[in-house]
C-alpha cells in the first residue's frame, strides 16, 4: 500500500524531530516503504496532505500533535485516503481517545498492525476537526499554554497556564442554540467534543465518542473560583458533569454566539472567533487504530 509521513519537526516543542530520526531506520514491517515529508512552518502539513491524498496515497502517517493532525485533516481529500495518528506533539488528545498507545514507537507497531475505523468529523464555519472545539475559559487556557508555556508539554503545560488564567479570568455572556433548545446566559466555558480528551488527559467529554453520529457538549456555568478549585479535579476522571453548574447534552449541529473578542480552540489550535457553526458529519474519515 502507497504510504506517506507527514512529519512536523517542530511538534512537542521540537521533540518529534528527535522521534523521527531515531524511529525511521527502524520502521515495522508493512510500513517501512513510507516517504517522509517534513514540514517547515505552519499550513505546510495541509498543503502536504491535499497533494498526498491526491497521489495515490492510501494511508498517511502523522508525527505530531492535535494541531498538526487538524492541518492533515483539512488538506486530505476525502477519497478513502486513511490517516494514521503517531503521538509525538504536545496534548495527544485525540490519539487518547482512540486507544493509542502514548510511546511513539509502541504506536508505530499497533498502527502497523490495527485495522480501519471510520469516525466522525467536525466541521466548524466550514473548516475541520476532529477532537474538539471550545470557547471561554478553556480556550483562554490554551492561548495561554501556546504563548507562554512552551517549554512544557501535555497536562503540566495546561495546568501552568491554567493557574495563571483563572486569577483574571470572568465568565461571559454566551449563546448555544441547538436544533431543540437555546441558552443564553453566563458561562465560564463551552466546549463541544468529538473525542474525549482535552488538555492532555483532562476527560471533558467522558460519554464521547468517535463514531456514534453526535457530539458531547459541555456548558460550564458562572461557577465562584473556590468551587472551581474544589471542583476541578473532578474533570481528571470525567466526573465533573455531576456539578450543579455543569451542563452535558449531545447534538449533531449548534451555533454558538458571543463577544467576537473571545479565544476559540480548534484541536488545540487558537484559529476562530464566534459567531461558530458547528456541525457533524458521521463516519466521514477512515483512522488506523489497533
Amino acid at each position: 500500500m502507497k504510504t506517506a509521513f507527514i512529519i512536523n519537526p517542530a511538534a512537542g516543542r521540537g521533540r518529534t524531530e528527535r522521534i523521527w530520526s531515531k524511529l525511521r531506520t527502524d520502521l515495522p514491517p508493512g510500513i517501512n516503504a513510507g516517504e517522509p515529508y517534513l514540514t517547515s512552518g505552519p499550513g505546510d502539513a495541509e498543503k502536504l496532505a491535499a497533494r498526498l491524498s491526491q497521489g495515490g496515497y492510501r494511508q498517511i502517517f502523522v508525527f505530531g500533535g492535535d494541531g498538526t493532525v487538524n492541518e492533515v485533516l483539512n488538506g486530505l481529500q476525502l477519497n478513502g485516503t486513511a490517516l494514521g495518528i503517531v503521538p509525538t506533539g504536545t496534548g495527544n488528545d485525540l490519539c487518547r481517545t482512540l486507544g493509542v498507545a502514548k510511546n511513539p514507537e509502541e504506536a508505530l507497531r499497533q498502527l502497523a498492525r490495527g485495522k480501519i475505523k471510520m469516525v466522525d468529523m467536525g466541521l466548524i464555519n466550514g473548516r475541520r476537526f476532529l477532537n474538539a472545539v471550545g470557547t471561554g475559559f478553556d480556550a483562554e487556557v490554551v492561548r495561554v499554554t501556546n504563548e507562554q508555556f512552551r517549554r512544557l508539554r501535555g497536562m503540566p503545560a495546561y495546568l501552568a497556564s491554567l493557574v495563571k488564567v483563572l486569577a483574571t479570568y470572568r465568565s461571559r455572556e454566551i449563546t448555544v442554540e441547538t436544533g431543540d433548545a437555546e441558552f443564553t446566559g453566563k458561562l465560564l466555558l463551552a466546549a463541544v467534543g468529538n473525542g474525549r480528551y482535552i488538555g492532555g488527559g483532562l476527560r471533558m467529554f467522558p460519554h464521547a465518542r468517535v463514531d456514534d453520529g453526535v457530539f458531547q457538549v459541555v456548558l460550564v456555568g458562572d461557577v465562584a473560583k473556590t468551587q472551581f478549585i474544589m471542583s476541578f479535579p473532578k474533570i481528571f476522571s470525567g466526573t465533573h458533569l455531576s456539578h450543579p453548574r455543569v451542563s452535558s447534552f449531545t447534538a449533531s449541529k449548534l451555533v454558538i454566539k458571543g463577544d467576537h473578542t473571545l479565544a476559540v480552540q480548534v484541536d488545540g489550535e487558537i484559529i476562530l472567533h464566534p459567531p461558530l457553526e458547528i456541525e457533524l458529519v458521521p463516519k466521514a474519515l477512515p483512522v488506523l487504530v489497533p
